[in-house]
């Protein structure tokens, strides 16, 4: 359907009627088209009418006669906002409350606020080294502990890559990375197969670091998988400092699932399983 939308756009921006209107003609056409691509589609198209549009011909009155670079400029960036794997997840409970936004294809923009300030920093390097824009805020019942709090993040975290993804068209689906955090090596393997496994090789020697309980870091990977419907294979070696740990684990796997996220040039169309579905 976006696709088909996106050619609709070629077409427009192409046709002979629509390049001899005068320019407030055109622009009230394109705003009305993306305003309704947007509505239609819940994606931020109408930016590409001001960035593209509005700015570019007002320095340039020539660009619309001289236009093939502005249709492609424009086309570029309708495709491109349709294109970003986006979501955007809340769950209430008695328990908890959390929201989280997240865009897959980002830059590594963050803002986090939960009441755990060690899963703070942690989801924190887990967006940048990801490359994912994410906003958590999360509120839960840490009167108590924080086992509810961690567990609902890493569901919500796990639900909104599921739904990003969609059918997972053209991912390149497995990913891995063998990440060092001086004297600790943290190896993750990921399979977004649409099937949940998980494995967890980590002993921890101290009962928390900072304010989260180290037993929680296996319990959030193990929501967060469930959720995504994932394999999630997470090994730690020669680790001797616990912080350190916990971080090369957040690390590798935001690097792991960036790398299976990537959307393969080789098979763009194609869905990675000889089922046709994942």
């Amino acid at each position: 359907m976006v696709g088909a939308f996106a050619a609709m756009a070629a077409k427009l921006l192409k046709n002979q009627f629509f390049r001899r209107i005068d320019f407030v003609a055109r622009r009230q056409i394109i705003s009305v088209f993306a305003l309704t691509a947007h509505k239609t589609y819940g994606y931020p198209v109408f930016s590409f009418c001001h960035t593209r549009y509005y700015s570019k011909d007002k320095e340039d009155p020539q660009t619309l006669q001289n236009g093939p670079k502005w249709h492609i400029l424009v086309i570029e960036n309708l495709h491109n906002s349709f294109m970003k794997r986006k979501s955007v997840i809340e769950r209430n409970t008695n328990e908890t409350k959390i929201a989280a936004s997240l865009t897959v294809d980002g830059t590594g923009k963050r803002k986090i606020d939960t009441p755990i300030g060690f899963l703070n920093h942690m989801l924190d390097l887990f967006a940048k080294h990801g490359l994912f824009d994410l906003s958590v805020k999360a509120r839960g019942d840490t009167q108590i502990d924080e086992h509810h709090t961690v567990e609902d993040i890493g569901i919500v975290l796990g639900s909104a890559f599921a739904k990003a993804l969609g059918e997972k068209t053209g991912i390149r689906r497995y990913g891995f990375f063998i990440l060092p955090m001086d004297e600790t090596l943290a190896t993750v393997a990921v399979d977004f197969a649409g099937r949940y496994s998980f494995q967890f090789n980590c002993p921890f020697t101290r009962e928390k670091v900072g304010d989260l309980s180290t037993e929680l870091v296996s319990h959030f990977w193990d929501a967060f998988a469930q959720h995504a419907k994932i394999n999630l294979h997470i090994k730690v070696e020669n680790g001797g400092n616990e912080h350190h740990k916990i971080e090369g684990i957040f690390k590798a796997t935001a690097r792991a699932i960036r790398m299976a996220c990537e959307i393969d040039p080789r098979a763009k169309k194609g869905i990675p399983s000889t089922k046709g579905k994942l």
